[in-house]
């Protein structure tokens, strides 16, 4: 499958964006006391890696249904670090507004990734469909 080089750059951007995050949010489990530097840390840190790891993966897949399958498991892994980051603030560890509203942005990028994904996929099974028209129609002459 070829890929343009401007998307090659939006999901390269979008992984990036992830990774730094990620970074950023281990920053915040620094600051959380030895109590919870094991339970809410370790869920932040496992989660925010997995959202990194599905990126990257969907970049792998051949498909686009499969592409826009392992990104929405990244938008699922958002939801669950913003959740987490509520808790975060709820005990009174420090702010997490920062970090929130950058998962969102990081959230619309996907949005825009998989609305890409999908009319691509439209695109060729229009592709394939106006294929099979022809050979049926040579096969029938």
């Amino acid at each position: 499958m070829k890929q343009t080089a401007a998307t090659s750059r939006h999901k390269l951007r979008v992984y990036q964006l992830s990774r730094e995050l990620e970074d950023n949010l281990y920053e915040l489990v620094r600051q959380l006391p030895a109590g919870e530097f094991y339970g809410l840390g370790d869920e932040l840190r496992r989660t925010s890696a997995a959202i990194a790891h599905h990126i990257s993966e969907s970049d792998q897949r051949y498909s686009y249904s499969l592409k826009i399958e392992t990104l929405n498991l990244a938008r699922g892994g958002i939801r669950q670090v913003r959740d987490l980051l509520d808790q975060y603030q709820q005990g009174s560890y420090g702010k997490t507004t920062e970090p929130k509203r950058r998962y969102q942005a990081l959230n619309a990028q996907l949005g825009a990734l998989i609305f890409y994904y999908r009319r691509q996929q439209k695109e060729r099974q229009g592709r394939a469909r106006i294929n099979a028209a022809d050979a049926l129609t040579f096969a029938r002459s």
